[in-house]
C-alpha cells in the first residue's frame, strides 16, 4: 500500500506491516490507526503517521517490503503474524516489534525467557498447555470412531512444523493416523482436499494461519463438497466461514 504522504520533521512513524496477509479490511485498518489517537498528544499528520505494506499473500515479496518499511525509520513496528515477526527480527535488533500473536518466542530465539524476555520483540503470547492433544481429543468427540484425520498446513508458516510434530505425538498416543497436506497458496486448497478425501480421512484439522483465515469461505465450501467436517484453530475463523 502506498505511504500516507511524506513524513515531516518531528513526526512519529508507526509502521504497521502484516506482510504475508492480504490488506486489512477497512474497519480493522481504521482501528489500528485510531489507537495512537486515544492519546491527545498524538495527531495523525501532525506528529505521527501511519505506514503500511502488504504482500497480498505472496511471501516472496515480504523481505523487500520489510526493508522498505525500515527505510522509513519507524519508531515501532506492529505485525500480525509470526512470519512477519521473524522477518523483521532478522533486519533490526533495536526498533520495537509488537505482535498480538507470538508463538514460542523462546524457541524461535526471540526472547531469553518468558520472565525476562529482553530484546526488541513483545506482544501477546499464544500458548495453551497440551493444545495438540486437546484438539485431537475434541475432533474424536465431534466425530465418534475417528481414526484418520487430515492436517492442513501452510509450509510458509514458521510455526506449523513444530505444531505438526506435537500433533503427530498426540495422534500416536490416541491411536490416530494423521495425514498432513500442505497449501502454500489458495490454489493449492482444492487439490489438498481432494487428496484428503482419497485418503478417506473422516475430518480435517486446519492449523491456525492467515492464508486459511483469508480463504475460510473457500475451505468451508471445499469441506462441504468433500463431506469432511473441518476444525479451525480459532472459533472466530469458524464463525466467519459461515
Amino acid at each position: 500500500m502506498a505511504a500516507r504522504g511524506a513524513r515531516a520533521a518531528g513526526q512519529r512513524a508507526v509502521a504497521v506491516g502484516s506482510l504475508p496477509v492480504r490488506r486489512l479490511e477497512g474497519g480493522r485498518q481504521a482501528q489500528l490507526r485510531w489507537l495512537p489517537a486515544r492519546h491527545a498528544r498524538y495527531v495523525e499528520g501532525q506528529n505521527w503517521v501511519f505506514e503500511a505494506r502488504y504482500a497480498d499473500g505472496d511471501l516472496a515479496r515480504s523481505p523487500r517490503l520489510a526493508e522498505e518499511l525500515l527505510r522509513l525509520k519507524p519508531e515501532v513496528i506492529a505485525v500480525g503474524t509470526m512470519a512477519s515477526v521473524l522477518g523483521f527480527k532478522t533486519l533490526t535488533d533495536t526498533i520495537p516489534i509488537v505482535s498480538p500473536v507470538l508463538v514460542d518466542p523462546v524457541g524461535f530465539g526471540l526472547a531469553a525467557s518468558h520472565a525476562r524476555p529482553g530484546g526488541n520483540v513483545t506482544g501477546v503470547l499464544l500458548t495453551v498447555e497440551d493444545l495438540p492433544s486437546k484438539q485431537l481429543a475434541l475432533a474424536v468427540e465431534m466425530v465418534p470412531g475417528t481414526r484418520k484425520i487430515g492436517l492442513l498446513m501452510n509450509p510458509g508458516n514458521p510455526t506449523h512444523a513444530a505444531r505438526r510434530g506435537a500433533l503427530e505425538g498426540a495422534a500416536t498416543t490416541l491411536g490416530i493416523d494423521l495425514i498432513a497436506l500442505q497449501a502454500r497458496v489458495p490454489d493449492h486448497l482444492h487439490a489438498a482436499f481432494e487428496t484428503l478425501a482419497r485418503h478417506a480421512v473422516t475430518m480435517v484439522l486446519a492449523l491456525d494461519d492467515t492464508l486459511f483465515f483469508n480463504e475460510r469461505k473457500r475451505i468451508a465450501l471445499l469441506a462441504a463438497a468433500a463431506r469432511l467436517p473441518t476444525m479451525f484453530g480459532r472459533v472466530r475463523t469458524s464463525r466467519m466461514a459461515d
